[in-house]
């Protein structure tokens, strides 16, 4: 997660794709999408959310918290209070968000030197069995945290951290 600071100029860096509705890439920071974004590894195409469409659960959206702090998590679920997110490496809920918060969808995700849709199927449906399992998500990505270290698949950098 980046700080506050870097967030906000990362923000101000964006605000102007987002007036003209433009996709742009980011590099997620953190280990709050693991094991299914990876900082250091992956980059992800936000698409602006259009004024009348609105995202589905499972969809991973860029949204800004109140104090300013950009956030990459997956959408839970939406209520009449608002939309609910979590991040894939998290059992918390945050939310209720206001529509307004909400900047954008990922569209693409570029791992190495491949790109594909997180609506692909294998990719669509491993995301939303990832939300059934929240309560377990500990146990499960401490294991494949191991695995992929001994693959070579995943390595520590000081920008991980949880939030």
């Amino acid at each position: 997660m980046l700080s506050l600071d870097a967030s906000q100029r990362a923000y101000a860096a964006i605000q102007e794709k987002l007036a003209r509705g433009e996709p742009f890439l980011i590099a997620p920071q953190g280990t709050s999408m693991f094991p299914f974004l990876i900082a250091g590894r992956d980059k992800v195409l936000i698409t602006p959310i259009a004024s009348q469409s609105r995202p589905r659960r499972g969809d991973i959206v860029l949204y800004r918290r109140e104090e300013g702090l950009l956030v990459l998590h997956r959408m839970h679920h939406r209520s009449r209070e608002g939309y609910y997110f979590t991040g894939d490496n998290q059992t918390v809920l945050e939310g209720p968000l206001e529509r307004g918060q909400l900047l954008g969808i990922v569209t693409r995700i570029y791992r190495w030197d491949k790109d594909f849709s997180p609506s692909h199927p294998a990719f669509w449906i491993a995301g939303r069995l990832w939300l059934w399992v929240r309560p377990f998500r500990p146990i499960i990505s401490k294991r494949a945290k191991k695995i992929l270290k001994a693959l070579h698949l995943y390595k520590e950098t000081g920008t991980n951290h949880h939030d």
